[in-house]
């Protein structure tokens, strides 16, 4: 089991975890709830596997310090690590119930002056107790550390005399020892074999940062051993492999989603039965396309293929569509959670361009109506994201900003999201703390690449990102 240690608002707490994983944050659905200021509803969390912690932060959350740096997205913690978050602390403490594998015997005491060695290392020796007159009040026994020198000798047989020819020999030995070892230069080299652990530990558990950190450590590697230069490049080895397969499964694990909620819950929802309507194939064909184009080795791309022969012929995507394609497929686009208005407008513009006479009308009228939606979406969005601050859901609040600027298709709009937004910085937290944005676009940036490109794109939070640059 892993001991813990709380410590905030003056008090301090400890528990024991088995193996499994904890969540720390303010809200309700944390197991570890912190009321320090500056810690989101879900802050991060605790696994524990194998005798080893490990620490996952959740997206656009403040990184918590460690040693007085911000900590990585996912790193292992060392017992002794303290973890700050906000103003709480934890402490990664080693479990109290823990049995020595030996006993230790207790360490000298040095001599106090005008007191031999032998009054505070050698214990007392119990003799019968006499016969208590009657009348008489009961002479307490002296404690071992009560006893004079006299007494102690008289109980052991130990005489200073004898002490002093045992101790010179040993001050005599132990001098030149110390000598000899304050003579030689310690042995840097030490460190490379346990820096090159360190990074094979860190490899195996796939926490490439740390291993990295380790195998810099070491410096000059051409000063170690054939074996251990060996072993630090294998961990070179599996560094460079695994970030390449952790970017592929990364990208495959957003394409999951994608392969799910865009093509396999609309097929079953819209494609089943014997009638299929052209309108709603045209919008699944468009979907198939965008998921070869973004994921082309997805390991489920035989089945997207298998579903591209089949509705294939049933639709030429090299025509513009009727104006009841393009009538459901902006609906298709605004009846998700984001709305995504920015890619309706698209699709609607374009097809615009190229339609003629009464389905042009219609057309132009379906504008007008997707404008008048999407500007009360925008308008209730933008309310909610300042309910959510007052009610000190911090992330929820940023979540719903970033979502009016990625996806209302409009620039005004986009920069009112962006303003309000960057309002937040160095601003205090209903929660408490102070809010440093540039560490929540780090998440967006690296969590939700999509969100990112069409955020960095927008003309106020651009020019506030050059005055403050979220890597500076």
């Amino acid at each position: 089991m892993t001991r813990f240690i709380v410590e905030e608002g003056g008090k301090r707490r400890a528990f024991k975890a088995s193996e499994g994983v904890i969540t720390i944050g303010s809200g309700e659905k944390a197991m570890l709830k912190l009321a320090s200021p500056g810690v989101a509803e879900v802050h991060a969390e605790l696994e524990m596997k194998d005798g080893v912690v490990r620490l996952r932060l959740k997206p656009g959350v403040v990184p918590p310090q460690i040693g007085g740096k911000p900590a990585a997205s996912e790193q292992l913690l060392a017992l002794g690590t303290v973890l700050r978050i906000g103003e709480a602390s934890i402490t990664v403490a080693p479990d109290e119930g823990a049995v020595p594998s030996a006993p230790q015997a207790p360490a000298p005491q040095p001599a106090k002056a005008g007191v031999s060695l032998a009054k505070q290392s050698v214990a007392p020796k119990p003799s019968a107790k006499a016969p208590i007159p009657a009348g008489k009040p009961a002479a307490r026994e002296k404690q071992g550390w009560e006893r004079s020198a006299r007494e102690v000798y008289k109980d052991k047989g130990i005489k200073p005399l004898h002490m002093l020819l045992l101790l010179v020999p040993v001050a005599v030995i132990a001098f030149f020892l110390l000598k000899r070892g304050a003579s030689q230069k310690i042995d840097d080299s030490l460190s490379g074999p346990q820096q090159v652990f360190l990074a094979e530990k860190a490899a195996q558990e796939t926490v490439w940062d740390q291993a990295e950190e380790a195998l810099a450590k070491i410096g000059d590697r051409s000063k170690l051993s054939t074996d251990l230069q060996a072993r630090a490049n294998e961990v070179d080895r599996k560094i460079k492999e695994g970030r390449a397969a952790g970017a592929v499964a990364a990208a495959n694990s957003a394409g999951d989603k994608y392969l799910q909620s865009q093509l396999k819950n609309f097929e079953e929802q819209r494609l089943a039965g014997s009638k299929v309507d052209r309108s709603v194939v045209r919008v699944f064909l468009k979907r198939v396309a965008e998921f070869e184009r973004r994921w082309p080795n997805h390991p489920d791309m035989d089945w997207v293929r298998r579903k591209k022969e089949r509705y294939g012929p049933m639709v030429d995507l090299t025509k513009p569509g009727s104006y009841a394609d393009i009538e459901f497929e902006v609906k298709s686009m605004t009846w998700d959670n984001p709305r995504n208005y920015r890619e309706a407008f698209l699709v609607l513009n374009r097809w615009l361009e190229v339609a003629g006479g009464d389905e042009r009308g219609k057309g132009l009228a379906l504008l007008d109506k997707l404008i008048k939606e999407r500007d009360e979406w925008f308008e209730d969005r933008l309310q909610e994201a300042a309910h959510q601050y007052k009610k000190g859901q911090l992330g929820q609040s940023i979540q719903w900003l970033c979502v009016l600027i990625t996806f209302s298709g409009d620039e005004a709009m986009g920069d009112r999201a962006a303003q309000a937004l960057i309002k937040f910085h160095g601003s205090d937290a209903p929660t408490g703390g102070t809010i440093d944005l540039r560490a929540q676009l780090r998440g967006y940036r690296k969590e939700l690449p999509d969100y990112w490109k069409v955020m960095e794109a927008n003309r106020a939070l651009a020019a506030w990102m050059r005055e403050n640059p979220i890597d500076g």
